[in-house]
């Protein structure tokens, strides 16, 4: 059963407390859902007892009045938000640390929703994940619903007691034995049981209704199975370089964009955001990361980037993300070479003279996503309340695998072009004709993220820098050398850059 634990402050929301917690307990039984004191037995550590009833949620339901940010310490007069002691802080920080469990903001009687500077750092991510509403009488019990209905979407398989959904988590013994370290992969025998499971957690993927958490759980399974995720588009060729499932964008045409106008031609974009096994491949290969060649033209401190932040999954189908734009170009510029190298421009028919691989422009990523001259709003047509993307409101509050959501692909068939990570541009920001390379300005980024709900999402969406709080970029311009965890790339083989 989904395990619930419930975070407030006493003189901010201990009325709603109590209510929401009867409810949910009828729901869930009581053994299931935490309230602090009142599920911590006599002569118990309350403070360890937190600590391991958060550890081991499923979902924290951080409730939040209107004095949740301003109460404060009456011994310090200071918020007790932002002391390093506070119990809900560190509730709350626990819960955002962990990938398998989902937090949710509850609003109470109408309250506003924190912002990130409002927040301590290590709450900050709060502000980005999309809240739910609790309103008192007559809409308590309504709302109350929708919230029950929502955690048992997320968690099918722990929500019923009738029946019990089959899981990814350890195949039956009639497929695989035991799923095996990455350093063993190649090593079962029973490959033919292991691609019969992939193709009905594929089949399962297609289904528009598969929750989020699902989504989630089969995309970490199949990197964890056998020889790991064997999807063309998603792992290492022959060559050790990137084997990427290109798509074709066939359609030529003119795009405007805030009054200006831009041609594009027809182009191959990946099929999936690059991988954290296809970036290690550049990180690896003896003529790869280190080498000057990739860094030409950039300022003096990127000769080459001195630091790589790891990526915040080290699984190795999903998306590399915490790259700087400069890692990204740099990235593209070595595949180039290897794809020169091993002639593989020849198996698309195209000549190396005239097209390279390299970042899309922000033109051409649009005209990619909106298919052309149809127009859509986001790849698959209009936003749907179905897991059609991974962004702020599927509460998984973190990237997935690569192509978890293929209902969603654009018309020529690239997959998570709304959501899950942000995607680097080649243009510059504020004018936009301009690739520069030698100085840190600032850059276009498309399609949001995890963290942006579906607004910022849409195909179209271009945000005022000034309105930003990122160190002077916005949500969809950012610094050249910005490594934030939302930030990736996906490549295109486009006719040369002449800038």
């Amino acid at each position: 059963m989904v395990k619930i634990f419930i975070s407030y402050r006493r003189e901010d929301s201990k009325p709603y407390a109590g209510r929401i917690y009867d409810r949910l307990i009828t729901e869930f039984g009581k053994d299931n859902v935490f309230k602090d004191v009142d599920s911590i037995p006599l002569g118990i550590d309350f403070r360890g007892k937190l600590r391991e009833a958060v550890a081991k949620c499923d979902i924290l339901l951080a409730l939040i009045g209107r004095q949740w940010l301003t109460i404060t310490n009456k011994e310090t007069s200071k918020i007790r938000l932002h002391e390093i002691d506070d119990y809900l802080k560190i509730e709350i920080e626990i819960a955002l640390q962990r990938e398998e469990c989902i937090t949710i903001p509850l609003l109470l009687d109408d309250a506003p929703m924190p912002k990130d500077y409002d927040l301590p750092s290590d709450l900050q991510k709060l502000a980005f994940i999309q809240a739910k509403l609790v309103r008192d009488d007559p809409d308590f019990h309504n709302d109350m619903s929708k919230l029950i209905a929502f955690i048992r979407e997320q968690f099918p398989q722990k929500s019923q007691t009738t029946k019990k959904t089959p899981g990814i988590s350890k195949p039956k013994s009639s497929s695989v034995q035991s799923t095996p370290k990455k350093s063993t992969r190649g090593k079962i025998s029973n490959q033919t049981n292991n691609d019969s499971v992939i193709e009905d957690l594929l089949k399962e993927l297609e289904k528009s209704i598969t929750p989020h958490r699902r989504r989630l759980e089969i995309g970490d399974f199949l990197d964890s199975i056998g020889d790991g995720d064997t999807r063309e588009g998603v792992g290492v060729n022959e060559y050790n370089i990137p084997n990427i499932k290109w798509c074709f964008v066939e359609e030529d045409g003119e795009l405007m964009i805030e009054r200006k106008k831009f041609k594009i031609s027809p182009f191959y974009i990946s099929k999936y955001l690059i991988t954290n096994i296809q970036y290690e491949s550049f990180i690896n290969a003896d003529d790869g990361y280190y080498r000057l060649n990739w860094w030409n033209g950039f300022p003096p401190n990127y000769h080459p980037e001195a630091s790589i932040r790891p990526s915040s999954n080290k699984k190795q189908n999903y998306p590399r993300n915490s790259l700087s734009w400069y890692q990204c170009v740099a990235f593209s510029r070595w595949l180039d070479d290897k794809y020169r190298d091993n002639n593989l421009f020849d198996a698309l028919n195209l000549s190396s003279e005239e097209y390279q691989i390299r970042l899309p422009t922000e033109w051409e990523w649009q005209w990619m996503a909106q298919n052309g001259r149809e127009k859509r709003e986001y790849a698959w047509g209009s936003w749907a309340t179905l897991p059609y993307a991974n962004t702020s409101e599927s509460h998984l509050q973190q990237i997935t695998s690569v192509g978890m959501y293929p209902k969603a692909k654009a018309e020529c068939g690239a997959l998570d072009v709304n959501g899950n990570l942000c995607e680097w541009c080649l243009n510059d920001y504020s004018d936009m004709r301009t690739i520069s390379y030698n100085k840190e300005s600032l850059k276009s980024s498309r399609g949001g993220s995890f963290t942006d709900d579906y607004i910022k999402a849409e195909n179209t969406y271009r945000s005022n820098p000034s309105n930003s709080r990122f160190g002077g970029s916005s949500y969809t311009s950012f610094s050249s050398n910005s490594t934030m965890e939302r930030m990736g790339c996906r490549i295109i083989i486009g006719k040369k850059s002449t800038k």
